[in-house]
């Protein structure tokens, strides 16, 4: 049971505060709430550039190539190859059931490439393996090969990409297979 003190009794060390809030004492409190993650959002922002820099040190066109091809089936399945190399160049080849037939080119941003390449970074290729073939005779092939400061790794697969590689392949598609700014070579 809880006891109720008289209104008119308080200790002596304490005095009594009022708050009065108006307005626009709640929106710049509201407004303060909101600055800590625009202010986090914005040291982000501000690293980047050195972090790019950073994250593409010792990354070359010679020591650095993710290539991505799709194999044959006994239907439309698109056949093509897309590699994205240490410089951010693009080349996609589009040989069977694909939007663009013939070779194209392009090349991705610096942000993008580094994008790769903390993917490559973040999955443990020394433990995956290099094959998961599956039989059943009409599914596609897959086969991915990554050369990352020059070690050379290649997984093929039929029926469903390994786990850890689906974000290499996902990257690898929107930006070869997918990317409409890509030029036909030679033009």
């Amino acid at each position: 049971m809880r006891r109720k003190s008289p209104d008119d009794v308080s200790p002596k060390r304490y005095r009594q505060v009022t708050f009065l809030l108006t307005p626009i004492h709640v929106l710049v409190m509201h407004a303060s709430s909101l600055l800590l993650p625009v202010l986090v959002a914005l040291a982000i922002v501000a690293t980047s550039c050195s972090s790019v820099d950073d994250c593409l040190k010792g990354i070359t066109v010679q020591n650095t190539s993710v290539t991505l091809e799709t194999g044959l089936c006994f239907g439309n399945c698109p056949v093509y190859s897309g590699t994205i190399l240490g410089d951010g160049n693009i080349m996609y080849d589009g040989r069977r059931f694909t939007e663009r037939e013939g070779v194209y080119v392009g090349s991705i941003s610096r942000a993008k490439l580094c994008e790769l390449v903390t993917l490559l970074r973040q999955t443990n290729l020394e433990d995956l393996r290099s094959e998961t073939i599956e039989n059943v005779p009409d599914a596609p092939i897959s086969e991915l090969r990554i050369v990352h400061l020059g070690k050379v790794r290649s997984f093929k697969w039929n029926m469903r990409t390994p786990e850890p590689l689906k974000p290499i392949v996902r990257f690898l598609t929107q930006n070869t297979h997918e990317n409409q700014d890509l030029r036909a070579m030679g033009k």
